[in-house]
């Protein structure tokens, strides 16, 4: 069991007054993350309740007084203490912003600390108030570096990247990261079919249960069909009229499934950047799922032995969100389809970075356009394999993905 990246965030405030909300898709590990926060702590002044047990989702559907009732009794919380709460799963709590409205408001002793698998829009009337008091944090499936944590119990240090056969082997497992994903699950299991059917538990785990519970989504089979065509639109641009087209469904229905799978991880809408230039007009966003491996099985109905480049590019946009954040990565592209696949914005400049399987395929005409207009202080291309080819501004630097650890582009 691997410490995941947000942890050392959490524990940061878990000392102070708001509210902390790890959100994330279904089995991403917030259960886990919430388990060894609690177990570090080594308090007996807390409790830990899923939501998927009945009896305890019964209690919080019965309210705050009723629940802190059973905690004073079953719990030992004392008025005279703080005390940790964990809520697992709260999401699946018919009214969950009133519970915690009641719990925060009535009960200032009660640190809250919940998970949800889908947004809680805390922007809702009655709920305003809670907005400057809660803290949230966003679970993904791994990302490189916990994989190869998960895969080979650590990272190996810089002194080790330097060698040919340590490079070789973080070439391979970034190869099976691509074709299988990142959910930690999936990861621990070796056996193809394994890996496969788990994949599948969770597209029916989306489709059978949270669209019905969380969207009144009841047509499940034209969900999961829409949800095929989907996958062929990963890491391009969003037509909604195409794919209202394609699936058979109305423009409307395409609009409410992709709302739903936005609020609860499923993909990310990708916005393009711009600073009023004349000619970058372009304000469709490119659509991306939150997973390679579960593309794949979308895609083809199997897992995949081949890396495509939308494959690459989604895993490069997942691991791009995970380090840097999702309001920090926004694509580039002009009225003459000029185009940059990701820009890292940062504290200075934007980085603009290039994304392709094979170097040699990078046109460098969009980089210079950039380059002329933006003068960024860094330029980044990454690929699998091959050197550049043509004109590319000077300082333009190839990098395999493997090499881009942590904030390393934007650092």
């Amino acid at each position: 069991m691997i410490v995941r990246k947000l942890f050392s965030d959490i524990e940061k405030h878990m000392y102070t007054s708001e509210i902390i909300v790890v959100y994330g898709f279904l089995e991403v590990g917030k259960t886990t993350l919430l388990s060894m926060i609690k177990d570090d702590y080594q308090t007996d002044n807390a409790a830990f309740l899923s939501m998927k047990d009945s009896h305890t989702r019964l209690l919080c559907e019965s309210g705050a007084a009723t629940l802190v009732r059973f905690l004073r009794q079953q719990k030992g919380l004392s008025p005279q203490a703080r005390f940790f709460l964990f809520l697992d799963d709260l999401s699946f709590v018919s009214a969950p912003l009133f519970l915690l409205k009641q719990l925060y408001e009535l009960y200032p002793y009660i640190k809250l600390i919940v998970s949800s698998s889908i947004v809680l829009d805390f922007q809702q009337i009655g709920f305003s108030s809670l907005v400057n008091h809660t803290v949230s944090f966003r679970l993904y499936p791994f990302d490189f570096e916990e994989f190869v944590i998960a895969k080979r119990g650590g990272l190996p240090t810089r002194k080790d990247m330097k060698k040919p056969f340590v490079r070789n082997e973080l070439g391979h497992l970034f190869e099976e990261f691509v074709l299988f994903g990142g959910f930690p699950a999936v990861v621990a299991e070796d056996e193809m079919s394994k890996k496969e059917d788990y994949l599948k538990h969770l597209i029916d785990s989306v489709v059978y249960t949270q669209a019905k519970h969380f969207a009144g989504i009841r047509d499940a089979m034209k969900l999961y069909h829409f949800l095929g065509t989907l996958s062929a639109y990963s890491a391009q641009l969003l037509n909604v009229i195409e794919l209202a087209h394609t699936s058979g469904i109305s423009k409307q229905t395409v609009l409410s499934y992709l709302s739903f799978l936005e609020d609860s991880f499923f993909l990310f809408l990708l916005p393009p950047f711009h600073r009023k230039v004349a000619n970058e007009l372009y304000k469709t966003p490119r659509v991306f799922l939150c997973d390679s491996g579960m593309m794949h099985l979308l895609r083809y109905d199997a897992l995949s032995d081949n890396i495509s480049e939308t494959a690459f590019k989604t895993t490069m946009h997942g691991n791009f969100v995970k380090n840097y954040g999702v309001d920090s990565i926004r694509y580039w592209r002009t009225q003459d389809k000029k185009a940059i696949d990701f820009i890292i914005r940062g504290r200075g400049k934007p980085v603009p970075v290039m994304v392709s399987l094979h170097a040699a395929s990078t046109k460098a005409t969009p980089m210079r356009y950039f380059a002329k207009v933006y003068a960024p202080k860094k330029r980044i291309c990454i690929s699998l394999d091959g050197t550049l080819k043509g004109s590319f501004p000077e300082d333009t630097q190839l990098i395999r993905p493997w090499e881009n650890r942590g904030r390393k582009i934007i650092s």
